[in-house]
């Protein structure tokens, strides 16, 4: 009887529609960019699956939706009345399957003519918002695609992240006045007010950027980017982490750090709100590395000891562990924050973001897709559900991309063993260690 049930859950298996087969089955999932494609990885045992989806040049940042089914990316994508490459939101489902209108995974949104910013997610994953240089941010629903303005027009808005309230009431974002001042801005999503969280009159301050609310949605993080004059002359650009209360009050500098050499810094607070993970440098270094901060700015701590550079800290949402990139290797590392032990390499890749939720490894994407061109948005016209939204499947890869083995010699294996009653069989993605 338990060989029959062995071969008979394999059969489940075959039955089973393509990329399916591995939702809810991997519950520590980071998305990552590898040799210029994009994966998904089991953190655990290194079981992945990589889209074989062509993403020109580099794929920017990375954003999964609030249930973990959905990622949204911006990649340079050729396009554009007169052809060219433009950063575009492109949104894949992580079991390859259609996107929640309906439409084959991946499209992509935004208009082709100028661009668009770092994706964030709506907390109920209803919308995706990207700001759209110079001065709109845009949301994409995915009930239907259809594009409109959630604020705007500004001089200009900062490209560097958005930020949702954990209660989906407000979205933050950068601007830049006429007058070169920059602000940490604010707009009421349900009664389309707007505000500012904080301003700056020194125009020294050139930009906000890597925005995020504290989980508890009292505080926000923020990095700063001002001027500097250097000693031999000419000027550069240094980073400083900030934060302010949601009311608007309390803004404090946490961290400067002191190299105008024109790095952007970034901080995450850590899931329970206590700490702050953040790139930086140590006083007497010129290499990034990773730190720790408490929530206030206290006790500073260093977490790797890259002789490159270390960035782009992100904690697992269990805050147990940590995954930052070694830029010298393009590594992706992990440490441990429950014992704090040395970082070890995990995958070869250039950036990375943990999974919100438990799902699926993609199966590679088929080919067949075209692009279809995107009506530019005119300056000063809202979008509504009537106006084109404008999506583009990105064409497939025609090369030899990274792709998931065929599952007849692993289908194969796994009728032997039960056959042989040799014990659980399993049925995922090829595996790699780095």
């Amino acid at each position: 009887m338990i060989k029959v049930a062995a071969i008979v859950g394999v059969l489940l298996l075959l039955l089973t529609p393509p990329g399916l087969e591995a939702q809810g089955a991997h519950e520590h999932r980071i998305a990552y960019v590898s040799g210029g494609s994009l994966c998904i990885a089991d953190a655990d045992t290194l079981e992945h699956g990589c889209f074989t989806t062509v993403m020109p040049s580099n794929v920017g940042s990375m954003a999964w939706s609030p249930d973990g089914r959905l990622l949204a990316v911006t990649a340079n994508v050729y396009a554009g009345p007169e052809p060219r490459f433009v950063p575009t939101l492109a949104v894949f489902a992580a079991d390859n399957g259609p996107l929640p209108d309906g439409h084959p995974s991946p499209q992509t949104f935004g208009p082709p003519d100028r661009g668009v910013g770092d994706p964030a997610w709506s907390p109920d994953g209803a919308m995706v918002a990207v700001p759209a240089p110079p001065g709109h941010i845009l949301g994409i629903p995915m009930s239907d695609g259809a594009e409109k303005y959630l604020a705007g027009p500004q001089p200009r808005v900062g490209h560097r992240t958005l930020a949702w309230s954990p209660d989906g009431r407000r979205l933050a974002y950068a601007t830049i006045d006429a007058t070169g001042h920059a602000a940490l801005a604010y707009t009421d999503i349900a009664g389309g007010s707007a505000g500012t969280y904080t301003s700056f009159a020194d125009t020294n301050v050139v930009d906000v950027a890597y925005i995020s609310y504290s989980p508890d949605g009292s505080r926000l993080l923020f990095t700063v980017l001002n001027t500097e004059q250097l000693p031999g002359g000419g000027q550069g650009v240094e980073s400083q982490i900030w934060t302010v209360n949601a009311d608007g009050s309390g803004a404090k500098m946490l961290y400067d750090s002191n190299h105008p050499n024109g790095n952007v810094l970034e901080a995450r607070f850590s899931p329970d709100g206590t700490q702050i993970a953040f790139d930086g440098y140590a006083d007497a270094s010129n290499t990034k590395n990773v730190f720790l901060m408490s929530s206030d700015g206290s006790a500073i701590q260093q977490l790797s000891f890259e002789t490159g550079e270390a960035r782009s800290p992100r904690w697992r949402p269990d805050g147990k562990m940590l995954l930052y990139v070694d830029a010298a290797s393009s590594s992706i590392m992990q440490i441990d924050m429950t014992t704090r032990a040395p970082a070890t390499r995990l995958l070869p890749g250039t950036d990375a973001e943990w999974a919100p939720a438990s799902g699926a490894i993609p199966a590679p994407v088929m080919p067949g897709a075209t692009a279809t061109p995107h009506p530019p948005i005119v300056e000063g016209e809202g979008l509504d559900a009537g106006t084109p939204a404008g999506r583009r499947i990105i064409p497939p890869n025609t090369g030899t991309g990274p792709m998931r083995e065929s599952w007849w010699p692993r289908v194969a294996a796994a009728l032997l063993a039960a056959t042989a009653g040799t014990g659980a069989v399993r049925l995922g993605a090829r595996r790699r260690r780095g």
